[in-house]
């Protein structure tokens, strides 16, 4: 597994495409979040810094960079016919799986470690520098960074399952987004209560984004529900990576 997972650690860095994704990714996280704190009006601000947005990645942005990405992981290599290759030197298929996401799960979480490392000092710095009545509180901000986190590592092993299942990376991609951007949300009222189900919604309670939010899990059962979620999909990729790959 680790000359596996260090394989894929090699293509993402030689990939120009998906290094610089990640990087444009973190600029414009940070960039956005920076310019939301220095420019935003006193009285926009909440009463705790947990309860600032970046701190909660939702699927709109972070975790949906990352869902993307795990698709390609897999999608890219049935687009340029990669796979053979990759089978030819490791014919072990769930394992070259795993490898996919264990990689893309750790770029997921080094992705939020920096972005969470830049983005909460300075906005302590901007909370004092402009006199906010912002409270500080380190335990609150450290889980929704947690939860933050864990969302994104969970959204790219989903995307990498999803990558499998699929292999033809526009329709999946076209099909996710479309399912997060539109059609999850115009469920919620015919869901009802069952809509903290969907897995929009789990990310919001993982991430805190609800707030107390009533309706929503708390963050531990979103957790365990969405590793569910990518536990399942992962085991679907891996059964259909035992098919026929030839196009």
């Amino acid at each position: 597994m680790r000359n596996a997972v260090r394989s894929e650690v090699r293509k993402i860095l030689s990939t120009r495409s998906m290094w610089i994704l990640l990087l444009l990714g973190l600029v414009l996280e940070v960039v956005s979040s920076f310019v939301g704190m220095a420019a935003g009006k006193p009285i926009d601000f909440p009463a705790s810094l947990d309860q600032i947005s970046f701190l909660h990645f939702g699927t709109t942005n972070v975790c949906l960079l990352f869902v993307i990405l795990g698709i390609r992981a897999v999608g890219d290599e049935f687009a340029y016919d990669t796979i053979t290759p990759s089978l030819q030197v490791d014919a072990n298929r769930a394992r070259l799986l795993g490898a996919k996401a264990v990689t893309y799960a750790g770029a997921a979480a080094l992705y939020a470690v920096i972005a969470l490392g830049i983005l909460v000092p300075a906005a302590i710095v901007i909370v004092h520098t402009r006199h906010l009545d912002v409270a500080i509180s380190a335990g609150p901000v450290m889980a929704a960074a947690v939860g933050s986190l864990a969302a994104v590592v969970l959204w790219a092993a989903i995307g990498v399952a999803l990558g499998a299942v699929v292999r033809h990376r526009v329709p999946v991609l076209v099909g996710t987004l479309v399912w997060l951007a539109i059609l999850e949300t115009g469920l919620h009222g015919p869901l009802k209560s069952a809509a903290k189900f969907l897995p929009g919604q789990l990310t919001s309670a993982l991430t805190r984004a609800g707030g107390s939010d009533p309706k929503l899990f708390g963050p531990v059962v979103a957790t365990a529900l969405m590793a569910a979620l990518a536990a399942i999909l992962l085991s679907a990729g891996a059964a259909s990576l035992r098919r026929d790959i030839t196009k």
